[in-house]
């Protein structure tokens, strides 16, 4: 599939992931996790390039749904990409002297609990939104960054058809070694492949948005709560949120 788009799998490269194990020194008693090693595979080419496409789509979407925020109040989307979203937070309300709690959550088991097929519908929707309206028609790919274009010359390009294709193909294929025996994983986001951190983010925002989105219909007050909520991959914070989050999240 690298070839159809202008992709080139190295010699290096022709290989299955392997899987490692890693210790977790904060947990107590330690823990554990195993993760699928994608740095040299297959379909790392592909991955890649994926990555630089979902990076884009993921900007698009957090900058409409920050405009989005500013006129109707709600927030919708969640995701942080670091610290800084939420310090600045913290430093406007101490500001005003408006500090009234804060609280934090963690996804005990995030990544390996999605199923595949819930993925794929949740991407395919996330790919539905970022193409819908607008002239450029197709998602163009080089070695730094993916960007909108109209034009269809050379194969370095995603049509919303083939990117939901190639993203199946991923999420359907993940194969890998321990000694000489071969496994395919069958439920869970590869923790090793390129793009998960931005399939993690946009899986858990359809849900989050929905969320917010019944709440406006239902009561909108309490939507209302949820302006301080931030979440960095599996990590959820709430800020002056009046313990709504923690009335909810089960």
């Amino acid at each position: 599939m690298c070839e159809k788009f202008g992709l080139e799998t190295t010699e290096n490269d022709k290989c299955l992931p392997i899987m490692y194990w890693i210790p977790k020194m904060h947990k107590t008693p330690v823990d554990s996790r195993f993760i699928i090693a994608s740095a040299k595979c297959s379909t790392k080419p592909l991955s890649k390039a994926v990555t630089k496409v979902f990076k884009l789509i993921f900007m698009q979407t957090k900058r409409f749904h920050a405009k989005s925020k500013f006129y109707s109040r709600f927030n919708k989307f969640w995701v942080v990409e670091n610290s800084s979203t939420v310090i600045e937070k913290l430093n406007n309300i101490n500001a005003r002297k408006k500090a009234r709690e804060i609280s934090t959550y963690d996804f005990k088991t995030l990544y390996t609990k999605i199923d595949h097929a819930n993925l794929v519908e949740k991407l395919d929707s996330i790919i539905d939104f970022a193409f819908k309206g607008g002239k450029n028609k197709v998602i163009r790919f080089n070695d730094y960054r993916a960007y909108w274009s109209k034009s269809k010359s050379g194969k370095s390009f995603f049509t919303k058809n083939s990117l939901k294709l190639v993203v199946k193909h991923l999420i359907e294929n993940c194969y890998f070694n321990i000694g000489n025996l071969l496994f395919s994983q069958i439920i869970g986001i590869p923790m090793g492949i390129d793009p998960a951190p931005f399939w993690a983010n946009l899986f858990l925002y359809t849900y989050e948005s929905d969320f917010i989105n019944k709440l406006i219909r239902e009561n909108q007050p309490r939507a209302l709560h949820y302006h301080g909520s931030f979440r960095f991959i599996d990590d959820k914070c709430c800020i002056n949120g009046s313990g709504e989050f923690s009335r909810s999240f089960h």
